[in-house]
């Protein structure tokens, strides 16, 4: 039996696919329209699958409304400065909710073109560097980094460890000087997934409350992975701090989202059980008064606590 545990439940007004994002001239690139649009989606809150999970979905409606209104279409480069600096906020913010490369890297190009018309922005330049560090490209990170060395860019850990296919995580060696990206396979039996932070004010409260429950540590000491979302900042030195105060419990870098097809939902703190790699329950947040008799039962049914 499968269910899940959440702290708020808020539905969509209606649905995201209900978007139909629809961009008449097929020619131009409308970014009062696309604005617009955007403004829609960023009023929509979480919603609740059939099955009961709590989802976001702004990630498919920032996908459909850049292929419908913004790939394929008449180059960016006819727009007028002011034009350029909205067009290059709205896909700003498709990349930032998508992780997509191809939406990144357009975003270069538009960067790059208003870059090419003198007007140099340290904001942009940040926010480009921060979009390729979301979608893991280090290697254009560094690059922007070296290219533009007045800006102030943060430091990034040197990579090491193989691209290769499937599931993998970052972890922080030698004091956050190196990042080693590793492939992640579930064990068999029971496991928890959770998705946390160190500059989360709920993921911090829910394991300063785990140092009290000598039982439940020791179950996450030995069934659980934590991974944070993927985001532009890495925060080294806050992970590196929050490793050592809670070891054995040491949180990792998830490499991509796209590879947790099942994890509906990046909120922090939330906790996935699985059982012989398969997703059985989801319980989201760490709220004041905590959710201890939920984790209880979630642990049990899944064989970690009797």
């Amino acid at each position: 039996m499968h269910f899940y545990i959440l702290i708020f439940v808020c539905f969509f007004s209606f649905p995201i696919e209900a978007f139909q994002f629809d961009c008449e001239n097929p020619n131009t690139i409308d970014t009062n329209k696309i604005t617009s649009y955007i403004s829609q989606i960023e009023s929509q809150d979480d919603s609740l699958s059939i099955d009961g999970k709590l989802v976001s979905k702004k990630l498919k409606a920032y996908e459909k409304l850049f292929k419908n209104c913004i790939d394929n279409r008449q180059s960016f480069r006819e727009l007028s400065i002011q034009e350029l600096y909205k067009h290059y906020k709205n896909i700003h913010t498709i990349a930032f909710y998508t992780s997509n490369v191809t939406h990144v890297n357009y975003m270069q190009t538009v960067l790059d073109e208003t870059i090419k018309r003198g007007e140099k922005n340290k904001s942009q330049l940040s926010e480009m560097y921060r979009a390729y560090v979301q979608t893991r490209q280090f290697t254009q990170a560094n690059r922007l980094k070296k290219q533009y060395p007045d800006i102030g860019l943060s430091r990034l850990p040197t990579i090491k460890g193989n691209e290769g296919g499937g599931r993998s995580l970052l972890f922080i060696e030698q004091d956050g000087k190196i990042l080693v990206q590793k492939s992640f396979d579930f064990s068999q039996g029971a496991q928890i997934v959770v998705i946390s932070s160190p500059i989360c004010g709920p993921s911090r409260r829910y394991l300063s409350w785990l140092q009290t429950k000598r039982e439940i540590l020791s179950v996450f000491n030995n069934h659980s992975t934590w991974i944070m979302p993927v985001t532009g900042q890495l925060y080294i030195d806050e992970v590196v701090e929050s490793n050592k105060k809670n070891a054995p419990i040491k949180m990792a870098y998830t490499y991509k989202e796209s590879d947790w097809p099942e994890i509906t939902y990046w909120g922090t703190p939330t906790f996935y059980f699985y059982l012989d790699g398969k997703l059985k329950q989801q319980i989201v947040g760490w709220p004041r008064e905590g959710r201890e008799k939920e984790l209880k039962q979630a642990l049990k049914d899944i064989g970690l606590l009797s």
